[in-house]
């Protein structure tokens, strides 16, 4: 289920990057500066709002809510995981705020693929009830 969620959030965050690198406001691209100095939890929320169009918000809402959950459910998450988290954000908003289109969208579908990859080995350590799912976490570290 997490991942099916994982694969429909890897699209429509396509298409909010694309669209914040065209819309944001001057305030939206003040916060997203700040943001990547700071990168909190807020990363998201920031993207659609520079995107723009409400009716993309209202559906990515529920996704990265229960994206985060899902997330933070993961008792085996540790430094390396979190770390090519933040780095994987912090490549979508950088090209944001540079208006790179093309590298905005790469960077977000880099950090929904390596969440569908996240969500698949959780998932097989939890059908495996192994220990050792740090082991297997997705490439992108």
């Amino acid at each position: 289920m997490a991942a099916r969620r994982s694969e429909l959030r890897r699209v429509l965050e396509a298409l909010a990057v694309r669209l914040a690198c065209h819309r944001a406001t001057e305030t939206i691209r003040k916060q997203t500066a700040a943001m990547v100095d700071l990168l909190a939890k807020d990363t998201h929320e920031l993207i659609v709002a520079g995107a723009a169009n409400d009716y993309l918000a209202d559906a990515m809402a529920p996704l990265q809510g229960l994206s985060r959950r899902f997330w933070f459910t993961q008792s085996w998450i540790t430094t390396p995981e979190i770390t090519a988290g933040s780095k994987l954000h912090t490549e979508i908003l950088g090209a944001i705020l540079r208006r790179d289109v093309e590298a905005a969208e790469a960077a977000s579908q880099a950090l929904n693929d390596y969440l569908v990859e996240f969500s698949y080995a959780a998932l097989r350590t939890a059908h495996d009830g192994s220990a050792g799912a740090a082991s297997r976490t997705p490439g992108r570290m």
